[in-house]
C-alpha cells in the first residue's frame, strides 16, 4: 500500500504508544439528528428489553449513513473533483491505493446519553373518597319540578279492642287488705286454717300454726298481682316484692330430683287436692309474673326459677298427663292446676316441650269426655275417674286415680278450664301446620304431620264447645253450684276455673255467670274482708285469695284476649 504524500507518517511504536483520538464530530446536516447508543451499556442497563431493540436499529442506520457517504466520496474521488476536506479529516484511515477519499473509522464505543433511572415504587395519587349520597342540585330554571308522589304507607292493621275490666269495688279492696294485713314479716303467709265444728263426733274449731306455706302464699302473690301490683308498681308493690322473694328462695334451694318444691308436708290444702299443688301453684304463679319483675335481676332470677319448675313438672309428668302420687281428696283440681301452669308457662315464653303440652291436651280432653258421657248416664255423675297408664318410664304400671271426691263441680271445672288453656296454647303450632299443608315444597312425612296436628285440635276444639254449652246448663243448676253442700276451698277452686274459662268465651253467657257468682261470693265474705272454707279447705289465706280471683276474673291473662263480640 503506498501512503500519501504529503503527510506525516507516524511509526508503529507512535501508534501502539499514543491514545487513540476522540472521534470527530459528525457534520451538522447529517450527524446532528442521529443518536449514539452504546448497546453495551444498554444491555447492562435495568431498562425495558424494548430500549435494547431501538438501540440496534439506530446503529443499524448509522452504519447505512456511513456507506452511503463512503460510496458518494468514492464517487467524487474517481471522477477527478478535488474537494477540500471538512475539518477533522486529519483522523481519516489511510486511503487505498488509488488515492481515494479516506474513510472515517466507526468509533470503539457509541456514547448515549444517560438515561434516567426508574423509580422503584409507582405511587398512585391518593383519589378523593366519593360521597356516600348523590345530592342532586336545585334546577337552575325557575320553573320547580314536579313534585314526586310520595309512598303510600301500607295498612296497618286494625288494633284489636283494649279489653275493659271492672273497676276493683268494695269487696274486692277490703279482700286485699286482709291479705296484706296477714303477711308474715318473710313476705309468707300461712294457711290461716282452722278445724270447724260439724256436729257431734267432730272436734270443735281450734287454730291451726301459721307456718309461712309455698301453697297459700303463691295464690295469694296471684290476686295482687290481678289486682295491677308488681314488685316495682301499685299501692301493695311491696308486699308482692317480699312474696315474690319468698317464692323464689323456696324454688332456689329446692332438689332438681323431685318434683317438690315446698319443704312443708302433710298441709292441709296438700291433704285435699294433691301433695304436688304447691309446686303447680309456683309455677302458675312464676308464669304470669315474668316479665314483670321490675328490675333486670329479679327478673333473671324469676326466669331461672319459672324453668327450674317447668323441668320439675315434665320430668314427673307421666305419659297420660298425670303424676305418679298425686292422689287425694280431689286430686282432680291440681291435676288442672298443673295443666294450666304449664300452658300459661308456654305463652308466657318459657321452654315448655311439645311433649308436655300434647299430654296435658289428651288428659284433659279425656276427662271432658268422661264427664259428657256421664251426663247421660244417671247414677255416674262424681264418681272418681280412673285413668289407665300409658306405660311411661319410670311408673309402676299402676293405674293412678284422679279424684273428684264424688262432685261433678270440681272435675268438670278443672278439666274443661285444662282443655280452654290447652287449646289457645295449641293456637300457633296450628297455624304452622296448615302454613305447611299450603306450602307445595313440603315433603310427604311434613305434611302427615301437619295434617295430624290439625285434626287433634280441631277435635279438641270441637269438644270444647259441648263442654262449655254443657257448663252453661249445669251453671243454671244450684245442685250443681253448691258443690260439696257448702263453699270449701275447693269451691273457690272450682268457681275461678269456670269463671276464666267463660270469660273467654264471652258473650252472654259469661256476663250472667259472672253477674250470678259474683252476687254469691259477695255474700259470702266475712266482716274482715277475708272467706273462709266450710268444709275440707278451710284456710282463709287460700279462700279470700281464691275468691278475690273469681271477682277478677276479667283480669285473666290468656293467649285467647278477652270476650269475643256478641
Amino acid at each position: 500500500m503506498t501512503l500519501n504524500p504529503g503527510r506525516p507518517q507516524r511509526q508503529s511504536s507512535d501508534i501502539q504508544k499514543t491514545p487513540p483520538a476522540a472521534p470527530p464530530k459528525a457534520p451538522a446536516s447529517r450527524a446532528a439528528d442521529v443518536q449514539m447508543v452504546d448497546v453495551g451499556s444498554l444491555t447492562r442497563s435495568r431498562s425495558a428489553p424494548w430500549l435494547l431493540g431501538g438501540a440496534v436499529v439506530a446503529s443499524l442506520a448509522l452504519v447505512g449513513v456511513v456507506a452511503v457517504a463512503g460510496a458518494m466520496l468514492l464517487r467524487d474521488s474517481r471522477s477527478g473533483e478535488d474537494k477540500p476536506r471538512a475539518q477533522g479529516d486529519t483522523h481519516l484511515s489511510q486511503a487505498s491505493a488509488n488515492d481515494g477519499p479516506e474513510l472515517m473509522p466507526m468509533p470503539r464505543e457509541i456514547p448515549t446519553p444517560e438515561l434516567a433511572p426508574l423509580p422503584q415504587e409507582i405511587v398512585a395519587p391518593e383519589l378523593a373518597p366519593l360521597p356516600r349520597e348523590i345530592v342532586v342540585p336545585e334546577p337552575r330554571s325557575s320553573e320547580k319540578p314536579e313534585p314526586r308522589p310520595e309512598p303510600k304507607p301500607e295498612p296497618k292493621p286494625e288494633p284489636k279492642p283494649a279489653r275493659v275490666v271492672k273497676p276493683l269495688d268494695d269487696s274486692v279492696k277490703k279482700g286485699l287488705e286482709y291479705l296484706v294485713k296477714n303477711q308474715q314479716a318473710n313476705g309468707g303467709w300461712g294457711a290461716s286454717a282452722a278445724n270447724f265444728n260439724f256436729g257431734p263426733g267432730f272436734p270443735a274449731a281450734r287454730p291451726q300454726p301459721e307456718y309461712p306455706d309455698l301453697g297459700p302464699t303463691c295464690i295469694a302473690t296471684l290476686a295482687l298481682l290481678r289486682a295491677g301490683n308488681t314488685p316495682r308498681e301499685g299501692p301493695h308493690a311491696r308486699q308482692v316484692a317480699l312474696a315474690v322473694n319468698f317464692i323464689l328462695s323456696k324454688v332456689e334451694r329446692s332438689d332438681t330430683r323431685t318434683i317438690l318444691v315446698s319443704d312443708l308436708r302433710s298441709t292441709q290444702l296438700q291433704n285435699k287436692i294433691g301433695p304436688y299443688v304447691d309446686t303447680f301453684l309456683t309455677l302458675l304463679v312464676l308464669a304470669e309474673l315474668k316479665g314483670q319483675a321490675g328490675d333486670a335481676k329479679t327478673e333473671q332470677r324469676v326466669q331461672a326459677a319459672l324453668q327450674k319448675v317447668v323441668g320439675k313438672v315434665e320430668a314427673s309428668q307421666r305419659a297420660d298427663g298425670t303424676f305418679q302420687g298425686n292422689e287425694g281428696w280431689a286430686s282432680v283440681l291440681s291435676q288442672g292446676l298443673a295443666v294450666k301452669g304449664l300452658c300459661r308457662a308456654r305463652q308466657a315464653g318459657a321452654r315448655v316441650s311439645d311433649v308436655a303440652i300434647d299430654r296435658a291436651l289428651a288428659q284433659s280432653l279425656s276427662g271432658v269426655e268422661q264427664k259428657l258421657k256421664a251426663a247421660k248416664e244417671p247414677g255416674q255423675v262424681g264418681r272418681p275417674a280412673r285413668v289407665p297408664d300409658m306405660g311411661s318410664v319410670g311408673s309402676p304400671g299402676e293405674p293412678v286415680l284422679v279424684s273428684d271426691a264424688g262432685v261433678t263441680l270440681y272435675s268438670l271445672s278443672a278439666n274443661v278450664a285444662g282443655l280452654n288453656e290447652a287449646v289457645a296454647t295449641l293456637q300457633e303450632r296450628e297455624k304452622k301446620a296448615r302454613a305447611v299443608l299450603d306450602d307445595p315444597r313440603s315433603r310427604t312425612d311434613q305434611r302427615t304431620k301437619a295434617r295430624a296436628d290439625v285434626a287433634r285440635l280441631e277435635e279438641a276444639r270441637k269438644v270444647l264447645e259441648q263442654a262449655l254449652a254443657h257448663v252453661v246448663i249445669q251453671g243454671q243448676d244450684k245442685n250443681f253450684v253448691r258443690g260439696f253442700g257448702s263453699n270449701g276451698g275447693e269451691e273457690f277452686l272450682s268457681f275461678l276455673n269456670l269463671s276464666e274459662t267463660l270469660y273467654q268465651k264471652g258473650g252472654d253467657d259469661w256476663e250472667k255467670w259472672d253477674r250470678t257468682i259474683g252476687e254469691s261470693i259477695r255474700k259470702a265474705q266475712d266482716g274482715d274482708g277475708s272467706w273462709a272454707g266450710h268444709h275440707c279447705i278451710t284456710g282463709k289465706t287460700f279462700c279470700t285469695a281464691a275468691s278475690l280471683l273469681v271477682l277478677m276474673a276479667d283480669r285473666t291473662p290468656s293467649l285467647a284476649a278477652g270476650p269475643k263480640e256478641k
